[in-house]
């Protein structure tokens, strides 16, 4: 019985713990030069961030969103693991300035969705929201740090 304990002991403490992602939040303003759409999104800047991002959500309100901001401009690849959603990812230069869109992403999708260009911002929202927006390369996303 004590061995059995013991290993129970073991195996519970020394398991790595469950990792927790949480996200600060940020009002932003995708700026067309047809109208100003404000968003509430998501930060993800740590590599646990950036490798978590909205795997696993079921929802995604129309104004909600989740933006990748990574450390320098970069040619960024992107795919839909563990995402039951299907999403538009809008890829930002460095100045954040639309450079692609990738609309209705399909979800649970292990095939790479790239930048094209170098990008420093990914902002992903529900699928068919850049359509209806009319969201397009040269548009600026606001957003005060």
């Amino acid at each position: 019985m004590r061995r059995f304990l013991l290993l129970v002991w073991v195996a519970f403490f020394s398991a790595p713990a469950l990792a927790i992602v949480t996200f600060d939040d940020a009002k932003v303003i995708l700026q067309t030069p047809r109208a100003k759409h404000p968003l509430f999104v998501q930060i993800a800047k740590t590599p646990e961030q950036l490798q978590h991002g909205l795997m696993f959500r079921k929802e995604l309100k129309p104004y909600d969103g989740m933006l990748f901001e990574f450390s320098a401009p970069q040619m960024v690849t992107m795919w839909m693991k563990n995402t039951p959603l299907s999403l538009d990812m809008i890829f930002m230069d460095a100045q954040l300035k639309v450079i692609h869109v990738a609309p209705n992403t399909t979800p649970y999708s292990l095939k790479t969705i790239s930048s094209q260009l170098p990008a420093r911002y990914v902002l992903e929202v529900a699928a068919g929201t850049a359509k209806a927006w009319g969201i397009r390369s040269g548009d600026l996303l606001v957003y005060e740090k």
